[in-house]
């Protein structure tokens, strides 16, 4: 059963980390690397910043508000009330969940090992941080 307990603007607060970590992890941290094996060009990339992502850019943050939400709610559902077990319940939703889906593209679409890598790991940080951030309030 879903609880009524949540504080809202942790939330938002975990949904804005995830949004910022995105932009680092996909943009000078890694950036590079998934475009080359994406198969992005520079060419493409700047098709799309002139195009504008602010569409995208709001559907990416309500997606965020939502995997921050479920997150406290399993995070209360498992009485994962310290810093460490709300960051341990993070990571097995992502080894659980996120590590074994995103494994598809490597079997079944030719996505290299790489850009598994880069993008479970993005998921493993963002998540993990969420997660620290809302401990302490929910």
């Amino acid at each position: 059963m879903f609880t009524e307990t949540i504080i809202w603007w942790p939330v938002f607060v975990a949904a804005a980390a995830n949004m910022i970590i995105s932009m680092l992890w996909y943009g000078p941290l890694f950036g590079a690397r998934w475009m080359k094996e994406t198969g992005m060009t520079d060419a493409d990339a700047k098709k799309a910043k002139e195009k504008g992502m602010a569409k995208e850019m709001v559907i990416a943050f309500i997606s965020s508000i939502v995997m921050a939400y479920v997150l406290a709610q399993v995070i209360i559902l498992a009485a994962a009330f310290t810093a460490a077990s709300a960051v341990m319940t993070a990571v097995w939703i992502w080894l659980g969940f996120m590590a074994t889906l995103l494994l598809s593209g490597v079997l079944w679409r030719g996505e290299s090992w790489a850009l598994y890598v880069i993008n479970a790991g993005h998921r493993l940080v963002a998540l993990a941080a969420m997660a620290l951030l809302m401990f302490s309030w929910i």
